[in-house]
């Protein structure tokens, strides 16, 4: 398999589970992105070319848009590894072992029993960045360090985003005594706190010091020292080298085959989905459409159902 170094195709060779598993994950990263940006004149689109080993568009330039698509597609990775593991389908992995039923724990609730399944993030987060990472660690030029960061980024939001499942038992569900365990949460709200890091996103540049690239993101240390203004930022915004390219002018090295055909507010004048905006200002066609729906329905003894329908004529 091309793209896969000697470590990771073992894995592909003797663990196929694990490989579909993250593959899983990559593919959630990239709806994600494309539901986050369908607005957007950039709308995270895909094809079979532009994609990487992990499902990752080639943007050749290093912006914003690459740093959000390898914070979220590690992050997806990341979260499926975890949900395949507790549902027993990957070998020497299952249910977080530091969380086994009958030891006790505590929140801000008070305390509690641990019980069911946890799943195992610390595995999942482990194994991610051990395969994920494995190419750019190993080069660790600019692109490589700024990947590198950005791909701890997306695997911190799932971290912090893990929480308490409990269920309560007792006379009348009165919790005397809890059950808990741990999951990874909604992969939504991931991608909607990575989008507003997306939104926040710090352009840095790299100091190069005895032949050794270090700064920012590396380990975001020195980080005021890096970027612009004076501006300092810390090791959990996403952070990129480069500005975003003109998404109006169409160029296929970006991995991006332009806004023609898509759907844009007529009535919006300044959000990102404004039909000035998504259509690059070079005009739009708006199209009417009559949509029918059955309402004031009654049931009939029997045994049948009669609606009335009513037509709303949509720009």
């Amino acid at each position: 398999m091309p793209g896969l170094d000697r470590l990771q195709r073992h894995y592909c060779r003797h663990n196929p589970a694990i490989i579909e598993s993250i593959a899983a994950g990559v593919r959630l990263g990239i709806r994600e992105c494309q539901l986050q940006f369908r607005h957007y004149q950039w709308n995270c689109s895909t094809n079979g070319r532009d994609l990487t080993l992990f499902g990752r568009q080639v943007l050749s330039a290093l912006s914003r848009e690459t740093a959000f698509i390898y914070a979220i597609t590690s992050a997806g990775v990341v979260h499926s590894i975890a949900r395949w593991c507790s549902a027993g389908q990957l070998p020497n992995c299952a249910c977080d072992p530091r969380r086994v039923p009958g030891r006790r724990g505590r929140d801000l609730n008070g305390e509690f029993a641990w019980g069911g399944c946890s799943q195992y993030i610390r595995f999942a987060t482990l194994f991610a960045r051990k395969f994920v990472d494995r190419q750019d660690r190993h080069v660790r030029d600019a692109m490589a360090l700024m990947h590198l960061h950005n791909n701890r980024v997306g695997r911190k939001i799932v971290l912090k985003n893990a929480r308490l499942v409990c269920k309560c038992h007792g006379v009348s569900a009165s919790c005397l005594v809890r059950t808990c365990w741990r999951i990874t949460g909604d992969f939504r709200a991931v991608s909607s706190q990575l989008m507003a890091k997306y939104a926040g996103a710090k352009r840095v540049k790299l100091v190069q010091t005895r032949d050794r690239y270090t700064g920012a993101v590396r380990r975001v240390r020195g980080a005021n020292r890096l970027g612009q203004g004076g501006l300092t930022y810390t090791q959990n915004e996403l952070i990129y080298l480069d500005t975003s390219p003109d998404y109006c002018n169409v160029s296929h090295k970006y991995g991006f085959s332009g806004t023609e055909g898509r759907v844009c507010n007529k009535t919006s004048t300044s959000a990102a989905d404004s039909c000035d905006i998504i259509c690059c200002g070079s005009g739009y066609r708006t199209q009417r459409l009559t949509v029918r729906y059955k309402c004031r329905c009654r049931f009939y003894w029997c045994c049948h159902v009669k609606c009335q329908v009513q037509s709303i004529r949509t720009i």
